[in-house]
């Protein structure tokens, strides 16, 4: 039994491998832990503009898009309305605003959402598996980043994570991020895209060394890193890996 199988991790993607490149006792507390923390309003934004594009995208009808957004964002706070998830509720119309506008004269019409793609590492014994956001059909990808700063330059995890695509799709890919006034569209390079390639196989690799020496999930935890100053770190981890390492 290799180290996937005897933790049941039957495929990897990116934001896990991305994940345990920033933060390995993190990635051990989620993925061999089964740690699991709610996704949070920022989150929900995100997906809510995701699915309100994709159907302006389809329908070209910005009234249904923004109703199509709304009911997504409402479905995962299920009634919540505290500051932060009210703020981030207001941040729907204007960001989807923008990416609407962005996108009425992209180059190539839409085909579609969600696109699996799967990308093989000779001597890794699983694939890494993710999902395009947006796919034209000319081939090229689009992925959508909402976010309340609009970067200079694409950032690193998220650059790692386009490259997986298009290197699964033999695609051009972009990133798009989308603040609540302005968008910015970044293509991934080849030469990007080689070097991204060349970091998540060798992580990938590394994780694979690594849940092959560890018998359990509790000596992994404890053998690993944990940065609690991290963004995606919460009380809630905190109590989940005390109480894992206690027993």
């Amino acid at each position: 039994m290799n180290g996937f199988e005897r933790f049941g991790i039957q495929r990897l993607s990116p934001s896990a491998l991305n994940l345990w490149n920033a933060n390995p006792g993190l990635y051990a507390l989620r993925y061999l832990g089964k740690f699991f923390d709610d996704a949070g309003p920022a989150a929900w934004r995100g997906n809510a503009v995701e699915k309100g594009l994709h159907s302006w995208l389809i329908r070209k009808d910005a009234e249904a898009a923004l109703a199509e957004a709304h009911d997504a964002f409402e479905k995962e706070a299920q009634g919540l309305a505290d500051s932060e998830t009210e703020a981030e509720h207001a941040n729907i119309a204007p960001m989807l605003e923008v990416a609407i506008a962005h996108c009425t004269n992209l180059p190539s019409p839409y085909f579609g959402a969600q696109t699996r793609v799967e990308h093989n590492v000779s001597g890794l014994d699983v694939p890494i598996v993710g999902y395009i956001d947006f796919v034209f059909e000319d081939g090229s990808t689009l992925d959508l980043k909402t976010t309340k700063r609009c970067p200079s330059e694409p950032k690193p995890d998220h650059v790692r994570q386009v490259s997986l695509y298009m290197a699964a799709k033999d695609c051009a890919g972009s990133l798009l991020y989308v603040t609540d006034k302005r968008a910015a569209q970044y293509p991934i390079t080849d030469e990007m895209k080689a070097a991204a390639i060349k970091s998540i196989e060798r992580d990938a690799m590394a994780l694979q060394r690594f849940l092959n020496a560890m018998p359990d999930a509790v000596t992994a935890i404890s053998a690993l890193p944990v940065n609690d100053s991290d963004f995606r770190w919460s009380e809630a981890a905190t109590k989940h890996l005390e109480s894992m390492v206690a027993a």
